[in-house]
């Protein structure tokens, strides 16, 4: 089973669940739309839906896909249901998230909601557990995520790759999925 985490204002239904669902075609993809805002909400939305995806169908592996602040999500879930996660140009510092605080508009959905200081400040509780099998895939033109800043937080935990480009929605999705692949079959964990 392959969950999809999307990032800041975005949803489930997004370019990376299509392609992953192509590429994966014997494997379930679970791609859903949760609260990204608010750490400890969206956390808990997200642990009740793997939860149940697992209960009703326990998978033989478990691999997390995750963009962006996904990517927060994504290390902690990792931990809670011992599964791989694979991290595409991931916030590792949510105080990058600070300049969101305000009103704004989920470009996928259309939702308007109000990014509080006490959604920012519930990100606070995030512990990055290095143990977690991943991959991490980054931009190198990333006008967001400082990716050497990245490659030096990631250094020597997991599997890292670079692609020269310019753009945070990776272009290059398509040149890791033998990556992903590769990953999700592995023994670890």
């Amino acid at each position: 089973m392959i969950i999809n985490l999307h990032g800041f204002n975005s949803a489930g239904n997004n370019n990376t669940a299509s392609q992953l669902r192509s590429y994966f075609p014997d494997i379930k993809v679970i791609s859903p739309t949760y609260t990204v805002y608010n750490f400890k909400k969206g956390f808990a939305e997200l642990s009740k839906i793997v939860s149940e995806a697992i209960e009703s169908e326990p998978p033989e592996r478990l691999t997390f896909v995750a963009s962006s602040t996904g990517g927060v999500f994504a290390e902690m879930l990792a931990r809670k249901f011992s599964a791989k996660v694979v991290l595409i140009n991931p916030v590792t510092n949510p105080e990058i998230l600070k300049h969101l605080l305000g009103e704004n508009e989920n470009y996928k959905t259309g939702e308007k909601y109000e990014f509080t200081i006490e959604d920012f400040e519930s990100f606070n509780v995030v512990k990055h557990d290095m143990s977690v099998p991943r991959l991490v895939l980054v931009d190198t033109g990333d006008p967001v995520i400082d990716h050497a800043k990245t490659k030096v937080f990631y250094e020597g935990y997991g599997r890292y790759m670079e692609f020269e480009g310019d753009s945070h929605r990776f272009t290059f999705f398509k040149e890791g999925l033998p990556q992903i692949r590769e990953l999700y079959n592995s023994r670890a964990r």
